[in-house]
């Protein structure tokens, strides 16, 4: 892959040309390790593969880029413990979810909260969804996850799951996480503002018993689309993320759950989700 392929075709404009082939070559370095170097063992090499397989590998590599770009190399590590945010869910006895995505310099007027955490996930590198600088607290400082790949807690497997969004006209990675507590499977979807997703994806995501959904702010998903994909993914519970009172209504109109109120914290069990199937959870923001 070379600029004139990641400018035109993939239409990158994150990293600044003097850093570009640098990067490709750390990016292309890095997709051949991670397939085994079975293209460039492969009789022909890159110029053996289909044009579709050329393709998805060059914007692969585009991707990977732009990644080591906002993030860096992903370290190798065990995690121990997640938390993310402001409002709570609370799974069994031990093991509690935060989120809050909102950095203190971000210029959205939303009150933002500090607070210890062992972990923070970062959906997207900009100030309004990458609030790591909020989750440390006293001698509290989380191991932050940056972006896509597989991540172990104790035994919990966190796997994040690399889309695209536009925030202000411009191209960002979004990270969806995935992962399960106490036999509750849990995914956010970051700073969605596209509701089409690929069968890949859909199929990393599966259908989680808790669906945390972005619903309309700014560059996101509007109340209609954001419902729609929410139900797509056959959730037995969609938590609204970003919302506000207008865009909030929306929501719960679309969902023909008008009346629902919203809670400061939600306390739930695996068992508590049996029977489920699309309700409604509003977190207080």
């Amino acid at each position: 892959v070379n600029s004139t392929y990641y400018k035109s075709t993939y239409e990158g404009t994150l990293i600044p040309d003097a850093q570009l082939n640098q990067y490709l070559q750390r990016a292309s370095d890095g997709i051949d390790e991670l397939t085994y170097f079975s293209i460039s063992s492969k009789t022909g090499g890159f110029s053996g593969l289909t044009t579709f397989q050329q393709r998805q590998v060059s914007m692969a590599v585009c991707f990977q880029a732009d990644h080591l770009f906002n993030y860096g190399d992903m370290p190798s590590v065990s995690l121990e413990g997640f938390k993310a945010g402001d409002n709570q869910v609370t799974f069994g006895k031990n093991s509690d979810l935060r989120y809050s995505r909102i950095a203190l310099d971000s210029k959205l007027s939303l009150k933002v909260a500090r607070f210890g955490s062992d972990i923070a996930l970062s959906t997207t590198n900009h100030p309004d969804y990458n609030g790591l600088d909020t989750v440390s607290h006293g001698e509290s400082v989380p191991f932050e996850v940056k972006g896509p790949g597989d991540y172990e807690i104790k035994g919990i497997f966190i796997k994040g799951i690399m889309t695209e969004s536009i925030i202000n006209e411009k191209k960002y990675i979004n990270t969806i996480y995935t992962f399960s507590i106490d036999n509750i499977s849990i995914c956010f979807l970051g700073c969605m503002s596209n509701n089409k997703i690929n069968a890949e994806t859909r199929g990393e995501i599966g259908s989680p018993d808790i669906l945390f959904v972005p619903i309309g702010n700014h560059d996101l998903l509007d109340p209609s689309e954001a419902y729609k994909l929410a139900v797509s993914l056959e959730p037995k519970i969609i938590i609204p993320m970003d919302y506000d009172d207008k865009t909030l209504k929306a929501f719960l109109k679309e969902g023909g759950q008008d009346k629902v109120e919203s809670i400061e914290k939600l306390t739930i069990k695996a068992k508590d989700i049996v029977g489920r199937e699309g309700e409604i959870v509003v977190l207080s923001i």
